[in-house]
């Protein structure tokens, strides 16, 4: 995870979301690991989500997020806990996701296992 930290801002977006879920699959599949590592995850996320933040800013309609991407970084900052990442996910879902939104408009549509992932995780964000 710190490793990571250090290498996100160098990272793209596909990137970083594919990070974040392996670090989410690692917590759910070995809680042990995720106890003795949850300041690194959570400075992670910090570092994740003021990434992401800035490169959904500077994006044109032509540099769209996928919306695997969204779902994989809202399932993923859900899944860590990361609430400070609450709004963004927030964000994230609906820029993306949502049938009809801006960035959704033209790209795959997502599957029901990802938007259910996605549903999850801004529930436990909002907890």
């Amino acid at each position: 995870a710190e490793h990571g930290q250090r290498k996100v801002a160098a990272m793209s977006v596909s990137e970083a979301a594919n990070l974040a879920s392996a670090f989410a699959e690692v917590s759910k599949v070995a809680p042990q690991v995720e106890a003795e590592t949850k300041q690194a995850f959570s400075d992670f996320c910090a570092t994740l989500s003021l990434h992401v933040d800035a490169q959904m800013n500077a994006r044109t309609q032509s540099q769209q997020l996928a919306p695997l991407a969204a779902s994989k970084l809202v399932s993923a900052f859900g899944e860590l806990r990361c609430y400070q990442a609450g709004p963004l996910a927030q964000r994230l879902a609906r820029r993306c996701l949502l049938p009809g939104s801006e960035l959704a408009a033209g790209s795959q549509s997502l599957g029901a296992a990802p938007l259910r992932g996605v549903a999850e995780a801004l529930v436990k964000l909002r907890a």
